[in-house]
């Protein structure tokens, strides 16, 4: 990996996976402190919970369950959201250290003062659903208290850039998962509903938070998109620590509740693609993610592509992030120049590499 890595990006930007500096945070900084003066007005407040908690109507749902599914089921679906969403100190822990270990005093002020009190009040819900089920406080305590104590560690590593990517795409499926939740809920069960339409707004935002920092990380220093490529690569959800043995029915419940896992996926490329903000910089993560999975675009072999694009001086990296912008869009992130024989011609080899590229 490490090999790619440096053919990639060139001897300026060579170094080991992870190492990670940034120069000048001021953008992140400014932006931090401009969500500490505002962010914070839409944590949810106790007394929404339980003017909610008063009317719950959670029971009703189990008796209009989509096909297949099952109360067993839906109960699992509430749980994992309830496990994983009680661990936020667990993961906070992680990003504070990345904070100090590189002197990055945003992404500590970030976790410690917007993230993890807007996160610490989102289990609420779940547990009080839960309850309404049959579940008893003891019993649902217990497990919280066996989450909260199993030891996480980031597969995505532990560099800011790393940590923001991954907090990006746990936001977002975290968010859809919350969505097709409050799908199963909205017609027998509306209060709960609402109590899940708390939690989804706040992923929500969260996802676009974590997506700004990591933006501005990668502009400021573009070979920070090696990091984050290697978070998209080996993401797992924080449920495969907390509560694996949820986790692993997640997708088979998600396919109950008629998800659509392809659209969910594209989601993803989507805010990528944000991410990256410009072509050349989508291209070098697109490969700098192949790399890490030592996988092929289409059937050409990555070390194959990395001649070329060395061939013509880094040039065909616009080229591939172009295809991945078209694939989720293109004409919200980029307007492509095809006049001419040569613009013809890049337009013809971005629409091959576009059809190479699998979501």
């Amino acid at each position: 990996m490490g090999e790619r890595v440096s053919r990639l990006f060139g001897k300026e930007q060579q170094g080991k996976l992870g190492q990670y500096t940034l120069s000048d945070p001021r953008r992140l900084n400014a932006y931090v402190q401009n969500l500490e003066n505002q962010g914070t007005a839409g944590f949810i407040k106790p007394a929404q919970i339980e003017d909610l908690t008063a009317r719950l109507d959670a029971k009703e749902a189990l008796k209009h369950l989509p096909p297949g599914m099952t109360p067993d089921d839906f109960a699992g679906v509430l749980r994992l959201s309830l496990l994983t969403e009680c661990a936020t100190e667990t993961y906070a822990r992680e990003f504070e250290a990345s904070s100090v270990k590189y002197d990055q005093p945003w992404l500590g002020r970030f976790t410690r003062k917007i993230w993890t009190p807007d996160e610490l009040s989102h289990h609420v819900p779940f547990k009080r659903m839960l309850m309404q089920m049959g579940f008893t406080e003891a019993e649902l305590d217990r497990q919280i208290k066996e989450a909260q104590e199993r030891d996480y560690v980031h597969q995505a590593g532990d560099t800011p850039a790393g940590l923001t990517g991954f907090g990006m795409e746990q936001e977002e499926l975290t968010r859809n998962w919350y969505q097709e939740t409050r799908g199963v809920l909205k017609g027998p069960s509306p209060v709960a509903a609402d109590m899940v339409g708390l939690v989804e707004r706040r992923e929500a935002l969260h996802t676009r938070w974590y997506k700004d920092m990591t933006a501005m990380q990668i502009e400021e220093k573009p070979s920070l998109v090696v990091p984050v490529a290697r978070a998209l690569s080996r993401f797992q959800m924080p449920g495969n620590t907390v509560a694996p043995e949820l986790q692993d029915r997640a997708e088979e419940w998600l396919s109950k509740m008629d998800a659509d896992l392809e659209e969910m996926k594209a989601r993803i490329v989507h805010l990528t693609a944000q991410v990256a903000r410009t072509p050349d910089n989508a291209g070098r993560l697109v490969m700098a993610y192949a790399a890490d999975q030592g996988k092929t675009l289409g059937p050409v072999r990555i070390a194959h592509i990395d001649r070329a694009l060395n061939l013509l001086g880094g040039a065909g990296y616009g080229l591939i992030g172009e295809a991945m912008m078209m694939k989720v869009g293109g004409e919200k992130f980029f307007t492509p120049h095809d006049e001419g024989m040569v613009g013809k011609v890049r337009g013809v080899l971005r629409s091959k590499v576009a059809e190479s590229i699998h979501l």
